[in-house]
């Protein structure tokens, strides 16, 4: 065969369109344009075997590497099997991974209060919402002493038909800690609340009216999807 006629792709190529076919990569599809004498491989190379034509095809005698065809499919070793360049296959095992750890879902219940206007059942104006900032339910007490306020510089009143009320809303609400220490109280962490399914599997909030300015306090207790046409019992 001429030496310098292009012979299709070896899977020892070690330089495309180069002589110097014997630098060391792991490239199975170059294409080489000199058929060597014998095979490129240094062990093999360094022996001098020829290689020998078998069914149109140029093989080397001693590790059996075929040259004038594309590469041979990629395989696995099997066990007691020497792969070049790792080693002698041993053993093969299969991996468990560990299952993944269990997160933990702390549930909050939280504590706010709104001072809302009304008119009948009609909300005509959303005051304030207030949150438990400054301690456990101090947004009720906040939220009334600006309810009195409110309706005292109005002039709201018992035989007025307009009428404000408290309204104190208690929601559970799931969160996770942070790394970041919590800002009212440094003894606990910060805690944040899940960006999806935080109210999942939880009770419905509950809203109810805790002052009014009709009667100074008012005992029912409703649901937010009851909230939604009243805030009054009837």
């Amino acid at each position: 065969m001429d030496k310098g006629k292009r012979t299709g792709f070896c899977p020892s190529a070690r330089m495309t369109g180069s002589t110097a076919i014997g630098i060391e990569n792991d490239c199975e599809d170059q294409a080489i344009t000199i058929m060597p004498e014998v095979c490129v491989h240094p062990l093999c190379a360094k022996a001098g075997k020829p290689l020998k034509n078998r069914n149109g095809f140029m093989v080397c005698p001693t590790c059996g590497d075929s040259y004038g065809r594309p590469p041979r499919k990629r395989r696995l070793p099997e066990i007691g099997e020497y792969v070049r360049g790792q080693g002698t296959l041993v053993a093969v095992q299969d991996i468990v991974l560990p299952p993944p750890p269990v997160d933990k879902d702390y549930i909050f219940e939280e504590i706010t209060a709104k001072v809302e206007l009304l008119l009948g059942s009609e909300v005509l104006n959303e005051v304030c919402t207030l949150w438990d900032a400054y301690g456990k339910e101090t947004s009720v007490k906040a939220a009334i002493a600006e309810a009195k306020r409110y309706a005292s510089e109005r002039k709201i009143g018992p035989g007025s038909d307009l009428e404000v009320v408290v309204i104190k809303r208690v929601e559970q609400v799931r969160k996770r800690p942070n790394r970041e220490e919590n800002f009212y109280d440094k003894t606990f962490s910060s805690f944040k609340s899940l960006e999806v399914g935080s109210k999942d599997n939880l009770p419905d909030p509950v809203e109810s009216i805790v002052w009014s300015s009709r009667e100074e306090k008012h005992e029912s207790s409703k649901t937010i999807t009851q909230q939604k046409s009243s805030h009054r019992p009837e």
